[in-house]
């Protein structure tokens, strides 16, 4: 893959959304109404909302220019971890480090993890609110995987994921946590294979449904998509790509609803 394609570089080329550069003013949906109310300009035009500024552009609100950061263009990555890459924070050999993060031309770090047997969809980023966007808000990213298991998988345990395993998760100190996993939607791919859309995450948890049930091994664990990104434009295990239009514009609107969630009226 050409570095030409990594998103930093091109976020500067595309130029940054009017609203993400009023951050530091407004929230991002004030800024649309802002913007809507006739009262932000680039370069002397009444903005829209999409708009995005260029550099050199000149934004202005309320007819006061709004200083542009430099360091406002982050990178937004997706990556084909390979099955044996571990997701430590170690540059060791094997790691995610040494696999592709120390590749990147800016520091980035992966946005939740893939145990060391499992493969598939990671997403890597510059910008630390991307983790708080898709892993800790209250609405549930949905995460999408492929299992295929060493023994049959009858239609009965298709229903049991569906409506939820109990299962027994280690929490802070010597505590744990027993309950059902939540209702989610599982699709039969084969005899011994289905695919799994969850919006949860405990620590190995389908791995954990399937041993509950009896399935045996899981050969395969394969993830295919996060909050609406999945492996499209990759071609195999080790690729990675700078996120596309559609892509970017799906974390946007993610950062988006982290900041009504917290927005004070």
């Amino acid at each position: 893959m050409s570095l030409l394609l990594f998103s930093f570089v091109r976020g500067l080329a595309s130029g940054i959304r009017v609203n993400k550069c009023l951050a530091a003013q407004v929230s991002r949906r004030e800024a649309d109404r802002l913007c809507q109310a006739g009262r932000v300009m680039i370069n002397g035009a009444v903005a829209s909302p999409g708009d995005r500024v260029l550099p050199g552009d000149v934004l202005t609100l309320d007819g006061a220019p709004v200083a542009l950061a430099a360091d406002e263009a982050h990178a937004y990555v997706k990556y084909w971890k390979p099955r044996g890459i571990e997701c430590t924070t170690s540059d060791a050999p094997g790691t995610l480090a040494s696999a592709v993060l120390d590749r990147l031309p800016t520091r980035c770090h992966a946005v939740g993890r893939l145990d060391k047997d499992s493969e598939g969809l990671l997403l890597l980023t510059s910008d630390g609110r991307v983790t708080n966007a898709l892993l800790k808000s209250k609405q549930r990213k949905e995460k999408v995987y492929e299992v295929t298991t060493a023994r049959g998988v009858a239609n009965a345990h298709l229903a049991q994921l569906r409506r939820g395993i109990m299962l027994t998760t280690p929490t802070r100190g010597d505590k744990t946590l027993t309950a059902l996993t939540l209702p989610c939607e599982v699709t039969r791919l084969g005899s011994a294979s289905f695919r799994i859309v969850l919006t949860e995450g405990r620590n190995q948890q389908i791995r954990r449904m399937c041993k509950a049930l009896s399935l045996g091994e899981v050969k395969r664990l394969h993830r295919v998509s996060v909050a609406g990104i999945n492996l499209d434009g990759l071609e195999g295990p080790g690729e990675w790509a700078a996120l596309d239009e559609r892509e970017q514009a799906l974390i946007e609107a993610q950062l988006d609803d982290v900041e009504d969630d917290v927005e004070i009226k």
